[in-house]
Order: structure tokens, then sequence, then C-alpha cells
């Protein structure tokens, strides 16, 4: 596992595609439109932060994750996180 330097892309399966999200596009918390949204569970594996931002990195189903956010949210490594991410930021290959 990679802390902090330069984030990876967050890769999944979706109907047989190998699908991907940017750590960015992936959001912890309340979702205002929920029709669009795409939902995933992480295993915390490590919590950063640095500055006004911070890193949270986790395992979804066989992948290793990071969500990249802004702020200090309340994460425990350790615990199980819901994630959100809008069905338009998804990139399939």
């Amino acid at each position: 596992m990679e802390l902090l330097s330069d984030p990876c892309i967050n890769r999944f399966s979706r109907a047989g595609e190998t699908c991907a999200l940017r750590p960015e596009h992936v959001s912890v918390g309340e979702v205002e439109d929920s029709a669009q949204v795409i939902d995933f569970d992480m295993n915390v594996t490590a919590y950063e932060t640095s500055g006004d931002e911070s890193f949270i990195h986790g395992q979804v189903n066989e992948y290793e994750w990071v969500v990249r956010c802004h702020g200090m949210p309340d994460v425990r490594v350790g615990s199980q996180l819901n994630l959100h991410a809008r069905a338009d930021d998804v990139v399939s290959f």
C-alpha cells in the first residue's frame, strides 16, 4: 500500500466490465440524488490527513481503493464505510 503518494484509480467490476473511479469522485456520507449513485462498501485499512484533505485507504471487494476527500471525516481503521459515486463518473474498459 502506498500512502498519500499519487492515489491510484479505484477499480471494480460491473456487468462483466472492468470499471474505474478517480479517488476524488468517491464520497463518504449522505447522498443528495440517490437515483444516479452507485454504492460501495469499504473496509478501512489506513487513514491520512494532509492539510484540508484526507485520504482513506481500504478494500472494496478484492481491490485496494483510495478515497480523497476534503476535511477530516471521523474514520477509524478497521471500520466499514459506505461509499458513493455518481454513475456519470464511472469509466468502463
